[in-house]
């Protein structure tokens, strides 16, 4: 809504007044203050060191159990520990007590130290994200893994002064770090675990005891006071209610401490409720940010454990889908799909953030997911050994129904099929991606087609729409039509999304289709029917376009596909393109279409086609594919990834049906494609679609138009 002329001056005028208070009076909580604030059941001496006895209280009482089951530190995180080191989104950074808080550990930038509320989230040339990340503090639990096995109190010290050096340099609701609750949330636990790590060290002085226990009052106070119960929350809200719940537990000293765990609890089974779907997929459209809100729900859940309560049963039962959505959403390598925005590379009790190591056992165990510490605790409990016991078989298949996504997996190959949320509910956009329609895939247990990620959110504008857009994801673009008009870094005018036809497997093969509503130029409405089939290590895209009202006018269809594979890797001749990847596994990618194509090669490091990023922050090269589609009325294409020794080959290719010869080492398979009804045939076996017999209508599918498919069980899922 527009501010009138007089609002927005007493706006303006309220914050020059906050300036100057925060700013330049810096009003600090007198020990009166803090003392009001204390327990009645923990007694503090207000004559000599009084912080310092808080301190002590607060480590005496904080649950013992914390520290108890961690196993000792490894050799290489001691080192790190020592030299001041740690790793940040794939980067080795230095921290001490002479770090700038407010300096952009990647790009440079820094924020100037005004009072939050005039602080802007863009700064030129600087990337609000890893300047958070590093105030997040979570390097200090491997100094305190380093105290815990050595006991020198060099680390204890070390603790001590990176916490007060934050303390000084972000005063009272001074600087951006102060804007966001969540990552107060998180830096107050790490700075609590921390604490209660070193509680045999010797104290600091009374003076940076106090700066301590002023901040971490101050931090805690503004996180019950300002969590972000906004029109449509979202994994901010988890965060804050999580983080909440565990500070209380961990500071039971507070005399609200009581109150902030009641609330963060009472806060996150409404979140549960409202933001875990029926399919246990966290409804912001990305996995990554998915492990996110799963892994502070285990944060409670683990504070539930130190303090020997039972959790929330709600809590408890959308853990346990989420955990199996999070198993089971992996790709062979051990990647998580890029699928939504990807920021967030550690957490406090998942050991694995972005990838996990290979899936190489028969099974996928959700104990190994997690850091052994706390795995260790939830095991002292009945409910956490039935957590820790969850396990997906690594050969498996699923179609999340409302989260819009499909999974096949074994030993050498992965599909990932993003359709776009299913759901009615009202969702958040921010990590959403214009994503409908691709798919990543592994063969031969390696990444070949990939998301292209996220790369960063403020300091590179441009970068920031090309990666949340369509056409860096492996899905057609028609006219350079955008599907979804991005409006600012966590905004879409629209969200376009897929309608699911299918999904299926059978021993040999898996199959899934996928409906989108395109517009050409001009604004002219198409359709676009995708079908991905994977069969005895051979891939199969069908993309057929069709313009619903013809007006004789020519539309250019772009059929991309991004890969990993260096640049110099790769080779085109006519409508082949030969790719090698890194671990010498030779691929065609070869196109057919009833209509006339080209064929592009792209690994020129100056174009975007080519860019990917692995993880937040970083910029890579690999090579691209493209395939351009002129047409008029409608157009089918088959883009066909095969070994070298396979041939493929087009028997029929029209708007009504497509049917596709594999042959090799004398056999012949045949895939047929029935746009309407939707059905895909692989080997005279139906797969996906009408006929399949492996979809029904739910109760809930048959009220919004939409089929989902339950649990079918066939020799590829019981992972036989």
């Amino acid at each position: 809504m527009e501010r009138s002329p007089g609002t927005r001056a007493r706006d303006a005028v309220g914050r020059l007044r906050s300036r100057f208070v925060y700013e330049r009076l810096r009003p600090e909580l007198s020990l009166a203050d803090v003392v009001a604030r204390v327990a009645p059941t923990t007694a503090v001496d207000d004559g000599a060191q009084p912080f310092t006895r808080l301190l002590e209280a607060h480590q005496a009482q904080t649950p013992p159990a914390l520290w108890h089951h961690a196993p000792p530190a490894l050799p290489e995180t001691i080192e790190r520990a020592r030299r001041g080191e740690w790793t940040l989104l794939g980067r080795t950074l230095t921290v001490s007590p002479e770090t700038d808080w407010h300096r952009d550990p990647f790009f440079g930038a820094r924020w100037p130290q005004h009072y939050v509320g005039a602080v802007s989230y863009h700064q030129p040339g600087g990337d609000l994200v890893t300047l958070w990340h590093q105030n997040k503090m979570l390097f200090l639990l491997e100094l305190a893994e380093a105290y815990h096995t050595t006991r020198e109190p060099a680390f204890a010290a070390r603790i001590y002064a990176l916490i007060d050096s934050w303390c000084v340099a972000n005063p009272y609701l001074v600087g951006i770090n102060w804007a966001s609750p969540m990552d107060i949330g998180t830096r107050v636990a790490a700075w609590s675990q921390s604490l209660a790590a070193i509680r045999a060290a010797a104290a600091p002085s009374e003076e940076v005891t106090a700066r301590i226990v002023r901040s971490v009052i101050r931090q805690l106070e503004y996180l019950a006071a300002h969590m972000s119960q906004w029109p449509v929350p979202n994994n901010h809200l988890i965060g804050e209610a999580a983080t909440l719940f565990v500070c209380g537990a961990y500071w039971p000293v507070w005399r609200d401490a009581a109150t902030w765990m009641e609330r963060g609890e009472s806060v996150l089974v409404s979140e549960a409720e409202r933001q875990i779907l029926a399919d246990g997929v966290q409804y912001e459209a990305s996995i990554n940010y998915h492990a996110y809100a799963l892994d502070f729900f285990l944060f409670y859940l683990h504070a539930k454990a130190l303090r020997a309560e039972v959790p929330s049963a709600v809590v408890l039962e959308r853990t346990r889908a989420m955990a199996t959505a999070c198993l089971e959403l992996i790709m062979t390598s051990g990647r998580r799909p890029r699928i939504g925005d990807d920021t967030i590379d550690r957490f406090f009790v998942l050991e694995h953030a972005l990838d996990t190591p290979p899936l190489l056992a028969h099974d996928v165990v959700f104990r190994d997911a997690l850091r052994p510490a706390y795995a260790r605790l939830f095991e002292q409990t009945d409910w956490g050994r039935e957590l820790l016991g969850i396990r997906v078989p690594t050969r498996h298949a699923r179609h999340f129904p409302q989260a819009g996504l499909s999974i096949a997996r074994d030993s050498a190959a992965s599909l990932l099929f993003v359709h776009g949320p299913q759901h009615r509910g009202i969702y958040s956009h921010g990590h959403l991606h214009a994503d409908a329609g691709s798919f990543e895939l592994e063969m031969d247990g390696n990444p070949l087609f990939i998301d292209a990620g996220t790369y960063v959110y403020f300091a590179d504008a441009p970068a920031r729409e090309y990666f949340k857009s369509g056409r860096v994801h492996n899905a057609p673009i028609v006219d350079d039509v955008e599907p979804m008009r991005s409006l600012e870094p966590f905004r879409w005018e629209s969200v376009a999304v897929g309608e699911y036809l299918g999904f299926g497997a059978a021993a040999d093969a898996v199959a899934v289709g996928s409906r989108r509503k395109l517009h050409g130029a001009g604004g002219a409405p198409l359709e676009h029917i995708r079908t991905v089939v994977l069969t005895r290590g051979t891939a199969l895209v069908v993309d057929a376009i069709r313009a619903d009202a013809f007006a004789g006018t020519s539309h250019l269809a772009r059929i991309g596909f991004r890969t990993p594979t260096p640049p110099g890797t790769a080779s085109v001749a006519g409508t082949q393109v030969s790719i090698t990847d890194p671990r010498r596994f030779a691929r065609i990618v070869e196109a057919f279409s009833n209509q006339r194509i080209q064929v592009e090669l792209i690994d020129d490091a100056n174009d975007r086609a080519a860019w990917y990023s692995p993880q937040y922050g970083e910029l890579k090269h690999g090579v691209a594919v493209r395939i351009n589609a002129e047409f008029e009325s409608s157009v089918v294409v088959l883009s066909a990834v095969r070994h070298v020794d396979v041939g493929v080959v087009p028997v029929r290719l029209d708007e009504r049906e497509v049917e596709i010869a594999i042959e090799a080492h004398g056999e012949r398979r045949v895939t047929r494609v029935v746009f309407d009804p939707f059905s895909v045939v692989v080997g005279g076996v139906t797969v996906a679609g009408h006929g399949a017999d492996r979809s029904t209508p739910s109760s809930e599918g048959a009220r919004d138009g939409h089929h989902e498919t339950p649990a079918w069980l066939d020799e590829l899922t019981l992972g036989s």
